[in-house]
């Protein structure tokens, strides 16, 4: 019998040679007209980046190309028609596959005339079928009877309305569209990481083993099998079916080829490249923006993917939330229609109560191309999935490349920077983990809920009337206890326990409190600031009107309400922080309204450092006379003298309003011993629920059976739980015997 190699001499004739998409030598080797036309799109890389991907393809296709000669010859051919040697892919030596000659158009394998030679079994006459368009759902070539061949796309307007009309703008259009729609925005890490706070790790230790265990030969071949034989082909023109059929032939190099990543965690280059099909959105699509891009990705990678999509189900249940139901056993996507359906008509039916509801609705067209990798990347980590897990995970999603098919034509290669593929079997399973992402969101929003409507709108709507005008006492007084009985009361009916004061809420959230605003200094500290203005810009309007009627011969600062003033002035104090340059000491040597003046002679522009130290401590003098004097004879300056450069804010007047009050009261905001521990709670990445729940612990104002008891609205203090002790902070936090459990869990940084 005639060797291999003669009869591939014989099969082609006239020295020519098999297409493997492989170039030697100025010979191009393939099985199919698509092969050598795929990889010659992606020729301008650097010879050692493909070196590994042309190895293992070009070693799998001589196999397919041998293997299926030697069946061709060595089986009749049952229709005794000759083979025709442009239907199966086969150049002559020195001929390079042209454009034309890859298009969708193009027979993905053999043709009618080659259905008798692999045709003698089942496996076969389904692969026939295949060729036929008899079961395909290819994008063009082999369309499933009935189905109508594609329109050609004329003519389209891209994103900025301009019109496309030759074939060449249509199609860069189309590519020029994807480039941007697939180009990061790159955000910055701490702004994902502020996305992220509340993401907890949720994968035991257990099914973090499980998925880290050796990938096998019997898991890829089990995978394979469950794959669909005759969808659409990637690039390099085969579908599953092919595989399978010849499983016999290249199934340990298919093997091998997958377990090699697995291993190493390198894509092959080339092997990732994904055609991106075009389906229209409407009847007549007019922009780029009304086609659904559908990837079509090779084979092997189409392998590799649903391999490491396998191993990611199991854990699903544990890592996505339940009001999530898409892609997850025992889920359906209809129970979220149905769901909400019913709350938009509870919504609907009662609108006449005095309660309102909400819902918010979110935009999430084109989510799986806007996918930022870095935010996926980050998110993988948050949820606890190992380095190696992340590692194969990302190596497949970084390492695709594009090509927009137009008209049955691949286009130029496109180099995304984010998102997600549309046909990658793991991709669904992605786009679940960074939704979770979106969830997690939402939680902390509600659960921050009153906290950012008390100080984002209850508060602020007043504020602009408190900035021109002096508020009653009392009805300040009013409206903080109303804020206050939203804050506590966490039921429709009564006023609910007000377990800490509104002053001790109102202290900065460093010292124990929530930051609540003092309505009343914050109306002094809006005021305070228009003060500070007539100060600064005297020939404004409003500074000059008030001049007239209220401090004609002085200035601001020695201005008095007198009789019956408007609601805009209030009669200054020492508190307002204005920086005027009186004497602030101790010592009674100076007259009580002397000023800084008097400390300075005037010929020789120097301090009179006797009198300085006479009237201040020995470490306050000579700070005072270390001060450079202006031998210019320049006039004073009006500073704001609570902060470091000398101008006025509204945040700094508060704080000092803030501490007058608390001062006189018998309170302060200053001297709390714990501020280094409240710093560090505020700053933990927990979800606001989480640091909330830790502020009502530190604080002692859990609602424990205890507390319950000394307020009398129990009569038993005893844990329900264990029934031995009674229930405090600590012991429903630490000393129940119920909590053993909890503290003992692997994953707790602190253990019992």
């Amino acid at each position: 019998m005639a060797s291999a190699d003669a009869r591939q001499r014989n099969l082609v004739g006239n020295g020519g040679k098999l297409v493997a998409g492989v170039e030697d030598d100025g010979t191009w080797y393939g099985a199919t007209q698509r092969v050598g036309e795929n990889l010659h799109s992606v020729g301008s890389m650097q010879e050692d980046e493909v070196q590994v991907g042309r190895e293992t393809l070009e070693r799998t296709m001589a196999l397919i190309v041998t293997g299926l000669i030697e069946e061709a010859l060595e089986k009749p051919n049952r229709n005794n028609m000759p083979i025709n040697q442009s239907h199966v892919g086969i150049y002559g030596e020195g001929e390079r596959p042209t454009r034309e000659s890859t298009s969708l158009n193009s027979q993905l394998i053999v043709s009618d005339q080659v259905e008798g030679v692999i045709s003698p079994n089942q496996g076969s006459r389904r692969w026939k079928r295949q060729a036929r368009g008899q079961g395909s759902t290819s994008v063009e070539g082999g369309l499933r009877p009935g189905i109508k061949r594609p329109v050609e796309t004329k003519e389209i307007e891209d994103g900025d309305g301009r019109v496309l009309c030759s074939k060449e703008e249509v199609a860069t259009g189309f590519r020029l569209h994807f480039n941007q729609v697939y180009q990061s925005a790159n955000p910055t890490e701490r702004a994902i990481q502020q996305c992220l706070n509340g993401v907890r790790h949720r994968i035991s230790r257990y099914k973090r083993e499980q998925m880290d265990r050796e990938f096998t030969s019997e898991e890829v071949v089990a995978t394979f099998k469950q794959m669909s034989p005759f969808k659409s082909p990637g690039p390099d023109g085969f579908s599953a079916g092919f595989f399978q059929d010849h499983w016999d032939i290249v199934g340990s190099d298919v093997v091998q080829a997958v377990l090699d990543f697995f291993r190493t965690g390198e894509m092959p280059t080339g092997l990732n490249h994904t055609l991106i099909a075009l389906i229209p959105k409407t009847s007549a699509p007019r922009s780029v923006n009304e086609y659904r891009p559908i990837s079509l990705c090779n084979v092997w990678y189409k392998l590799i993917s649903k391999v490491l999509a396998n191993r990611l189900k199991p854990v699903l249940q544990d890592v996505i939330s339940w009001n999530q139901s898409a892609f997850l056993s025992g889920r359906l996507i209809t129970d979220n229609i149905m769901v909400a359906y019913e709350l938009l008509h509870t919504m609907q039916a009662r609108q006449k109560e005095r309660e309102g509801n909400m819902a918010i609705k979110l935009d999430m067209s084109r989510a799986y191309d806007r996918v930022e990798w870095g935010f996926l990347q980050t998110m993988l980590s948050k949820l606890g999935f190992s380095d190696k897990w992340r590692k194969l995970v990302m190596a497949c999603v970084k390492s695709v490349f594009y090509s927009v098919v137009v008209n049955g034509t691949p286009g130029d290669i496109i180099w995304p920077t984010r998102g997600l593929r549309q046909g990658d079997p793991l991709s669904p399973y992605l786009f679940l983990l960074c939704v979770e992402g979106l969830s997690t969101l939402l939680k902390e929003a509600e659960a921050r809920g009153k906290e950012v409507m008390i100080k984002s709108v209850l508060q602020a709507i007043p504020a602009y009337t408190m900035s021109v005008f002096k508020m009653p006492s009392m009805l300040l007084k009013e409206i903080e206890s109303m804020i206050a009985k939203f804050w506590w009361n966490h039921r429709k009916e009564g006023r609910g326990i007000h377990w800490k004061s509104w002053n001790k809420l109102g202290a900065a959230k460093g010292k124990g409190g929530l930051g609540f605003r003092d309505l009343n200094c914050f109306n002094r500290a809006l005021l305070a600031k228009q003060g500070w203005r007539i100060l600064q810009e005297p020939t404004s309007l409003v500074a000059q009107v008030f001049k007239e009627k209220y401090f004609k011969s002085g200035n601001l600062m020695e201005a008095r309400v007198g009789y019956c003033p408007s609601q805009n002035l209030e009669e200054p104090n020492d508190s307002d922080g204005s920086g005027k340059d009186w004497i602030q000491s101790p010592n009674k040597i100076l007259d009580c309204n002397a000023i800084v003046s008097e400390l300075i002679d005037g010929e020789s522009k120097t301090w009179k450092q006797e009198l300085v130290q006479a009237i201040f401590s020995q470490e306050e003098a000579k700070s005072i006379c270390s001060i450079p004097i202006s031998v210019k004879g320049m006039g004073n300056k009006v500073i704001w003298g609570l902060s470091e450069k000398g101008i006025f804010s509204i945040k700094s007047a508060y704080y000092a309003y803030l501490e007058t009050k608390n001062q006189k009261i018998g309170e302060t905001s200053s001297g709390d011993q714990n501020e280094r521990l409240w710093r560090r709670v505020w700053r933990l990445t927990n979800s606001g629920k989480v640091k909330q729940f830790l502020w009502k612990a530190l604080n002692g104002i859990l609602p424990t059976r205890s507390i319950l008891f000394k307020r009398r609205i129990i009569d038993n203090s005893t844990c329900p739980v264990c029934n031995r002790e009674e229930e405090t902070d600590i012991h429903v936090l630490w000393d129940c015997p119920a909590l053993v459990d909890v503290w003992g869990e692997d994953c707790n940084p602190v253990r019992k």
